[in-house]
């Protein structure tokens, strides 16, 4: 299959979803192709400052949220630091308070289960995608909808934004009878496509934009792992699974590495340049995984419980085990003190990690 870029004009959608529900009280407080014309490479730019509440011991749940009726499919933690989004199988997406878990907003514009939610780095916006095949950009302090970019033709897995917060990447899920999988980078302000990346031959679980601009990563359910030029859609680095499809990937703050969750119960650790794969560490039902922002430590979601690695040798350091369910999403705290993780049964803890 050929890897390229294309140009192409995203038909946009300025429709206004059902009003947002907003509620103070979701949270139970714990007593304790071609060449593409303009895709230049994504810059960080300066991000607000994040917040950091006081600590409490290691391992203590702060509080549980409780808004979402179904499996929590992805979490993401803005980059100020102060609010969590998630996206559920109930069809929403929602915004609350990191440190209270209140002050909720609640995103109704999607038609069918919401798989993916993303950040603006400057955290004045969301986007959100799921199994209506659409990607929803909509303002986090009011749920008030943006506009909707349509650029996919089958279930929307998989969003990040770019560092410089000019683009999106989104990933999709495999059709049938061989329908063709893609990836789409397109343009955050206009909803444009800028390039199709077509270097997966199965449906897309999680794509990823590197902190330093210049690669994107993603997976799919027949076991590659791609690294890739988002201005060009060629494809760098390529690791084959050899029947292990892989989940949760995310880069460490440096671009030098990534890691993913592997179907044998295995996190492996790559080297983004080449693919290879630098250790593996075995952990039974793994589901996602995350590398902390400072560095340090690799968060991962199994059945009913969150194991801490450290990223440099893979051992284990702390295992937080107070919740029920598969642990589907995980997200850090910009300053890396806390964890929000989120389980099938539909909760969201919050707690301390270090």
């Amino acid at each position: 299959m050929v890897v390229g870029g294309s140009i192409a004009l995203a038909a946009l959608s300025r429709r206004s979803p059902t009003s947002p529900v907003s509620s103070t009280s979701n949270a139970t407080p714990t007593s304790t192709a071609s060449s593409p014309t303009q895709a230049p490479t994504a810059a960080a730019t300066s991000a607000p400052s994040p917040t950091s509440p006081p600590s409490a011991a290691v391992g203590t749940t702060l509080y549980t949220y409780n808004g979402n009726s179904a499996g929590v499919n992805a979490l993401a933690w803005s980059p100020d630091g102060s609010r969590i989004a998630s996206a559920s199988s109930d069809s929403t997406a929602q915004v609350w308070n990191a440190s209270t878990g209140g002050n909720a907003v609640i995103y109704h514009g999607h038609r069918a289960k919401v798989e993916s939610v993303a950040w603006s780095p400057d955290s004045n916006r969301v986007a959100s995608g799921g199994a209506d095949t659409t990607v929803q950009i909509w303002d986090p302090s009011t749920g008030k909808h943006i506009y909707t970019y349509h650029g996919h033709s089958l279930q929307v897995n998989s969003i990040s934004w770019s560092p410089d917060g000019k683009y999106i990447v989104s990933a999709e899920q495999s059709g049938n009878q061989g329908s063709p999988v893609t990836v789409q980078v397109w343009e955050a302000a206009t909803g444009n496509t800028i390039v199709t990346y077509r270097g997966h031959t199965d449906g897309v679980y999680t794509v990823a934009w590197s902190p330093d601009g210049k690669h994107i990563a993603s997976d799919d359910f027949d076991g590659a792992v791609k690294v890739w030029d988002p201005t060009t859609g060629n494809t760098v680095a390529s690791y084959n699974g050899n029947g292990t499809w892989f989940c949760g990937l995310a880069w460490s703050p440096d671009s030098q590495r990534f890691v993913a969750a592997g179907t044998d119960s295995s996190v492996r650790v790559f080297d983004a340049s080449s693919g290879n794969v630098i250790y593996s560490v075995i952990i039974a039902g793994i589901q996602t995984s995350i590398w902390a922002p400072d560095g340090t430590l690799i968060a991962a979601g199994e059945s009913g419980q969150v194991e801490l690695l450290n990223a440099s040798s893979g051992n284990k350091v702390n295992t937080h085990h107070s919740q029920s369910g598969n642990i589907l999403a995980v997200a850090w705290s910009p300053d890396s003190k806390r964890i929000a993780s989120g389980s099938s049964n539909g909760s969201v803890q919050v707690w301390q990690a270090q």
